[in-house]
C-alpha cells in the first residue's frame, strides 16, 4: 500500500541492481518513483502516466507533456493520464522513468514485491521520446 513512510526506508530496501522504486497503492496503481516520474507504453501503444494531480511533475515530464499536447504530433500515440496498474505489466510495450539527472531512462525489468522479475520490452516510442527530450532538456 502507498503509505507515508520515509523514502529512505524504500531506498534501503532497493537491491544493488535497482535504479528506482516505483510507488504503488493497495490496488496496484503505479504513481511515480522516489526521485523520478514513471511512464509506460500500454497495450494499445499509448504513453501512459499517473494523473497529474497525484504526482510531482518533474522538468523532463513537463517537456514530454508539452510535446504530446502540442501541434507537433510526429508520433501516432496518445497520452493517457491514468495510473498504470501492475496487474497489466505483461501487456506493456515498454516503460521508462524520467528525472533531470537521468533524462529518459528505459526500464528493462521490474522486480515485483513478491520477488518475481518481469522483463519489459524495448520500445521505439521510448527511443523517439528520449531523442526528442535530449534536444529540449539541456
Amino acid at each position: 500500500c502507498l503509505t507515508c513512510r520515509d523514502r529512505s526506508v524504500f531506498e534501503g530496501e532497493m537491491d544493488q541492481e535497482s535504479n528506482e522504486v516505483i510507488l504503488s497503492d493497495c490496488d496496484g496503481r503505479l504513481y511515480e518513483g522516489l526521485s523520478s516520474n514513471f511512464f509506460v507504453i500500454n497495450a494499445e501503444g499509448n504513453l501512459q502516466t499517473a494523473p497529474l494531480d497525484s504526482v510531482l511533475i518533474g522538468t523532463v515530464m513537463k517537456g514530454i507533456l508539452e510535446d504530446f499536447r502540442g501541434d507537433n504530433h510526429h508520433h501516432h500515440h496518445h497520452l493517457v493520464l491514468e495510473h498504470a496498474n501492475v496487474s497489466e505489466i505483461r501487456n506493456w510495450k515498454g516503460a521508462f522513468i524520467t528525472s533531470t539527472s537521468r533524462r529518459v531512462l528505459p526500464v528493462n525489468r521490474i522486480l515485483l514485491e513478491d520477488g518475481e522479475i518481469v522483463e519489459i520490452p524495448e520500445s521505439k516510442v521510448i527511443e523517439n521520446i528520449r531523442d526528442k527530450m535530449a534536444g529540449i532538456c539541456k
